[in-house]
């Protein structure tokens, strides 16, 4: 299990765009994903089977939907990604499943 939590410098407005851009599919391998709004723009708190699973994803769907959100903008040029803090999960229980790590 591989989890994060990374501060994004975007609106949530904009947050809600690339989700858009993203599509409705969820990617394969992701458990959890939860955004909060933050003073300085958003937080992921992430929870995935694999690190492999969810670099796969920013580099197959994140960045190309950054690249066309970005297109004729001055934010056309990529910053580098914000660090992600990665975080140990005991448990993780939602409505559809009960998932807990092996501490």
């Amino acid at each position: 299990m591989y989890a994060f939590t990374q501060e994004i410098p975007l609106t949530v407005a904009f947050y809600r765009r690339l989700r858009t851009e993203l599509g409705p599919e969820p990617p394969p391998g992701l458990i959890a994903h939860i955004v909060t709004e933050e003073e300085r723009g958003v937080r992921y708190f992430e929870i995935w089977e694999s690190r492999e699973a969810c670099d796969r994803f920013v580099a197959d769907r994140v960045y190309p939907a950054l690249a066309r959100l970005a297109e004729g903008s001055a934010a056309g040029q990529r910053r580098p990604e914000p660090e992600r803090r990665e975080v140990t999960v005991a448990e993780v229980w939602t409505a559809h499943a009960l998932v807990t790590s092996e501490l």
